[in-house]
């Protein structure tokens, strides 16, 4: 296998890691298994504590799964971001979308009244989007200079009227014809 090779490898592992941390701890094992014997095409046996401590500490919000029924937020996260292509937007616009999903449209399991930066962080890592060096200052960038945000306590932020306006008039109107 030459470096390339392994490279890509690496990455699609990492990948896996990321996605398989979402699930249920009780799955996680079966997933991470079906999921690594695709990619390699054939079929894998990993030890029960390998597929955890290959996903351990990925997630940054921790959310039981019980109760959430059909929907899986992290893959309506997904389709939300490659549905209204929210890759080409920077990071201050981001979190403000950020804020709208997880006060607006998210299961309400998983809603909350304001955000921090570990639920910026966690769409970082389902979206596979590059995570700032300090999620908490790009929040606090779109507080105070993009007005998308308010303060609702240290670390802790609401949309504005201004980033609500913006979430639904631009960023999720723009492509939805």
């Amino acid at each position: 296998m030459n470096r390339e090779k392994y490279d890509l490898l690496v990455r699609e592992m990492d990948t896996i890691a990321r996605k398989v941390s979402l699930f249920p701890p009780e799955l996680q094992d079966v997933v991470y298994e079906k999921l690594v014997a695709t990619l390699l095409d054939e079929p894998a046996k990993l030890p029960v504590t390998d597929a955890h401590e290959a996903s351990a500490g990925v997630s940054s919000i921790q959310v039981s799964p019980v109760g959430l029924g059909d929907r899986n937020y992290a893959g309506e996260i997904e389709e939300y971001y490659s549905k209204y292509g929210l890759s080409e937007y920077n990071d201050m616009e981001v979190s403000a979308w950020v804020c709208y999903y997880f006060t607006t449209l998210a299961p309400e399991e998983v809603r909350v009244e304001s955000i921090d930066a570990n639920h910026y962080a966690e769409v970082c890592t389902i979206t596979g989007r590059k995570l700032p060096k300090n999620a908490g200052t790009t929040l606090n960038n779109s507080k105070n200079i993009r007005k998308y945000l308010e303060s609702k306590g240290t670390g802790l932020y609401a949309l504005s009227q201004l980033g609500k306006h913006f979430v639904i008039n631009t960023m999720l109107k723009e492509n939805e014809e």
